[in-house]
C-alpha cells in the first residue's frame, strides 16, 4: 500500500500538510519534505471525510428512470420486479460498476448494499475500490422451496470470507418482516447471535406493512424484531418511516441503527421519518440513497440536504437536523452503524476522504464549508476522493469510466429489448 502526503491542503480553514499511511491518517500537520510515494498539491482544496451510504441495490442504476411517478405496488409487481427477473450477472455486474462510478463522483466510499448475486456485488464494489458491507439476503415469505438454498448460500459465503478483499463487512440481510417467515427469521437471529455480524433489514416502509405485521402478529414491526431477538445494537433498520412512540423508545433501548433514506421515501409516496422522535438519538442515524430506481441517483450529498428539509418542512422547526447533524449521518454516523471506525479526519483513523475545490462558485464566499456541502454544493466540488489511502478519482477523472458507461448502456438495452 503506498504512502500519501496532502501538501497544502485546507483543514478546518487552516492550511497543512496531511500524510497518509498504510491506509490511515498518519499525520495532520505533516513536515514539507515529509517522505510518500506520491504528493498531491491540494492548493484551494478542503479536506473532508468522505460519505458511507448506509444502504442502496447497486444493480438497480440499470432501471434509474424506468417506469416513474407510478403507485408502489403497482410499480414494484408490474415493472421493476419483471425487469429485474431479466438480469444475469452481467447486467448485476454492469449495473454495479455503474453504481460504484456514481458514487464516487459524488463522493461516497462505501455502499452497504442489499441485492441477489451478492458475492459478485460485494467483489465488484471491492475491485473498484470502494469498502462494501454485502451478504446474504433472507426473502422467502413468498416462496418455500428458496429456504434452505438462501441458508446454504450464506453459509458459503461465510465460509469464503478469506478470499474476499479487507474492504469488505459481512452482513447478514432479511429482506424484511413480510418478506421472510418468522422461521427463517428466528434461524437468522441465531445466526447473527453467533456471527455477531451487522444486520439491514427494511423496517416499517410503508403504512400497509404496520397494519399487515398487526393484524398477522399482533405487533407493530419493530415489536415483532425484537420479539425473535432481531433488533439489537447489530441492527440497521432501513426506512423506518411508520413509527410509534413506542416503537421509538424500543429501537433506543435496544441500541439499534436507523438508515433514513429521505429521497426514496417522499418520491414513492411512503411518508416522512418522525426525526423529532430522536433528537436525543442522533448519533445512531445514518444514510442511505436506496436504489436508482427509487431516487434516482446515489448521491449523498443530495440526500443530505433532503434529510435536513424534509425534517424542517415536517416538523416546522429550523434547528432540527442541522447540516451538522447530517453530515454526520453521511459520513461517522454511516461508518460506525456497520461497526467501522471511519468518517472523520482524525490521526489513526481510516484514510477516507474527499477534496473540496473551495474556489467552486457553489462553496463562495466560504463562511461554513459543511453548511455549503450540504445545502449549496454539488458533485461537480468534488475534486477527488481517496479510500483506504488510494486515490479513486482526482481532478474529477476516474480510469475506465467510459467503458463502464458503455457497458451499462449494453445491459439497460439488452433487458428493455427481451
Amino acid at each position: 500500500m503506498s504512502n500519501l502526503l496532502l501538501k497544502n491542503v485546507i483543514l478546518d480553514k487552516s492550511s497543512t500538510n496531511i500524510l497518509v499511511r498504510n491506509g490511515v491518517f498518519e499525520s495532520l500537520s505533516a513536515a514539507d519534505s515529509a517522505k510518500a510515494d506520491s504528493v498531491l498539491d491540494c492548493t484551494n482544496l478542503a479536506v473532508l471525510p468522505a460519505f458511507y451510504n448506509a444502504h442502496t441495490h447497486s444493480p438497480m442504476t440499470l432501471l434509474r428512470g424506468y417506469a416513474d411517478d407510478r403507485e408502489l405496488f403497482d410499480w414494484l409487481q408490474n415493472y421493476i420486479w419483471p425487469m429485474e427477473a431479466k438480469f444475469n450477472l452481467e447486467d448485476i455486474i454492469a449495473g454495479t460498476r455503474l453504481a460504484c462510478l456514481e458514487m464516487i463522483k459524488t463522493g461516497t466510499v462505501f455502499a452497504a448494499d442489499m441485492y441477489w448475486h451478492f458475492p459478485e456485488v460485494a467483489r465488484t464494489i471491492t475491485e473498484m475500490g470502494l469498502r462494501c458491507c454485502a451478504g446474504p439476503i433472507f426473502l422467502d415469505a413468498f416462496d418455500d422451496s428458496l429456504t434452505d438454498p438462501q441458508f446454504e448460500e450464506a453459509e458459503k459465503f461465510y465460509d469464503s470470507l478469506s478470499g474476499f478483499s479487507d474492504l469488505l463487512i459481512p452482513a447478514i440481510m432479511p429482506h424484511s418482516v413480510y418478506g421472510a417467515k418468522e422461521s427463517t427469521l428466528r434461524k437468522v437471529s441465531e445466526m447473527a447471535e453467533r456471527l455477531q455480524y451487522p444486520i439491514q433489514i427494511h423496517v416499517a416502509e410503508t403504512e400497509k406493512e404496520v397494519k399487515d405485521c398487526l393484524a398477522q402478529t399482533g405487533l407493530t414491526p419493530f415489536q415483532y424484531l425484537d420479539s425473535l431477538g432481531l433488533l439489537t445494537e447489530k441492527t440497521v433498520t432501513v426506512h423506518s418511516v411508520h413509527m410509534t412512540e413506542d416503537d421509538a423508545e424500543l429501537v433506543k433501548k435496544r441500541g439499534a441503527k436507523i438508515a433514513h433514506v429521505p429521497v426514496s421515501n417522499m418520491k414513492l409516496s411512503s411518508g416522512a421519518f418522525r426525526a423529532g422522535l430522536f433528537t436525543d438519538y442522533l448519533d445512531s442515524i445514518c444514510l442511505g440513497t436506496d436504489g436508482c430506481s427509487s431516487n434516482n441517483n446515489l448521491s449523498m450529498i443530495e440526500e443530505m440536504k433532503f434529510a435536513s428539509l424534509l425534517a424542517k418542512h415536517s416538523f416546522e422547526c429550523t434547528q432540527i437536523f442541522s447540516s451538522e447533524v447530517v453530515f454526520n449521518f453521511a459520513t461517522i454516523n454511516g461508518a460506525s452503524a456497520y461497526g467501522f471506525n471511519g468518517g472523520k479526519i482524525e490521526k489513526g483513523r481510516p484514510a477516507d476522504c474527499i477534496l473540496v475545490d473551495t474556489k467552486s462558485p457553489f462553496m463562495t464566499p466560504g463562511y461554513d464549508i459543511v453548511s455549503d456541502v450540504v445545502y449549496s454544493c454539488d458533485s461537480s466540488c468534488i475534486d477527488t476522493v481517496i479510500c483506504n489511502g488510494n486515490i479513486l478519482m482526482q481532478g474529477g477523472i476516474i480510469p475506465g469510466e467510459a467503458e463502464i458507461i458503455k457497458k451499462a448502456n449494453k445491459s439497460a438495452r439488452r433487458i428493455t429489448e427481451m
